[in-house]
């Protein structure tokens, strides 16, 4: 299966996990289980009223996240595109 989306990762989280889901069934668990290592964590340490533990936990749930979903993500740049 292959989709074809202009910004998946900006949008929001969920949207990114249903568009690997549908892509990739279970590659990034259950919805719920989503939830809780990634939109969680990430949106937590994004305040500026974290913690620096959250902001660590932000920060390694993003690079696990980052890891996990790179390899299925083909990124363009404007600058590929506009010549």
């Amino acid at each position: 299966r292959y989709i074809l989306s202009g910004t998946p990762i900006q949008n929001n989280l969920i949207e990114l996990w249903s568009l690997v889901d549908f892509c990739f069934p279970g590659k990034l668990g259950t919805l719920a289980v989503f939830r809780d290592d990634f939109a969680q964590p990430i949106s937590a340490g994004g305040y500026v009223s974290a913690s620096s533990a959250q902001v660590q936990r932000a920060y390694t749930a993003a690079c696990i996240l980052r890891d996990l979903v790179e390899p299925y993500l083909l990124r363009r740049l404007k600058a590929d595109v506009a010549r």
